[in-house]
C-alpha cells in the first residue's frame, strides 16, 4: 500500500502543478515499477480524459507492451468510458483516489455508474483499489472545482 500512496501523492502532485483547470491526471506504471507515462486530461474534447490519453500515449510510446503487466493511477474514480477503456487495455490494476460520489457532489457532471460495476461486465477485470490519498486529492478537486465548471460550461459539455 505504501507504494500506491506514494505513487498517488507524486500524480496528485504533477496534476495540480501541469493544470489549472484539471483536476484529472493520469500515470501508468509497469511492473518493475517505471513510470511510463503522466498526464492530465484536456478538455479539448469530451473524451479527453486522464485516462483514455494516459492509455493512447502508452500505447503510442510503448506499442508491445504487456498491458497486464501494468497498473495505471488516477486522481479520480474513472467514468464509464474509462473504465471500460482500462477494461480493453487488459490493464492489470487500476487504483484511484477521489470517488464518483464526492465528484458529483461537487459538480454533479459525473455517472452515477461506479467504475468497479462497468468493469465486472468485462471479461478482463483489472483489480481496482479507490480511496488512495483520496483527502490530498479530493482538496485538489475543490481547488479546480470553480475553473474546471466553467471549463466545461464554456465548451457546452453541461
Amino acid at each position: 500500500m505504501i507504494t500506491h500512496e506514494k505513487r498517488m501523492i507524486e500524480l496528485i502532485s504533477f496534476t495540480r502543478n501541469n493544470s489549472e483547470i484539471e483536476p484529472y491526471g493520469c500515470s501508468i506504471y509497469d511492473e518493475a515499477g517505471k513510470m511510463l507515462i503522466s498526464i492530465t486530461g484536456n478538455k479539448d474534447s469530451p473524451i479527453n480524459h486522464a485516462e483514455i490519453l494516459a492509455i493512447n500515449k502508452c500505447a503510442a510510446y510503448h506499442p508491445n507492451i504487456r498491458w497486464d503487466r501494468l497498473t495505471l493511477y488516477t486522481t479520480g474514480e474513472p467514468c464509464c468510458m474509462c473504465a471500460s477503456a482500462c477494461c480493453w487495455a487488459n490493464i492489470k490494476e487500476v487504483i484511484y483516489a477521489t470517488d464518483i460520489p464526492f465528484m458529483i457532489d461537487l459538480w454533479g457532471i459525473e455517472s452515477p455508474k461506479r467504475a468497479v460495476d462497468v468493469m465486472r461486465l468485462h471479461p478482463k477485470v483489472p483489480n481496482i483499489i479507490g480511496g488512495i490519498c483520496k483527502e490530498e486529492s479530493n482538496q485538489l478537486f475543490v481547488e479546480r472545482k470553480d475553473a474546471f465548471a466553467k471549463a466545461c460550461k464554456e465548451h457546452r459539455w453541461l
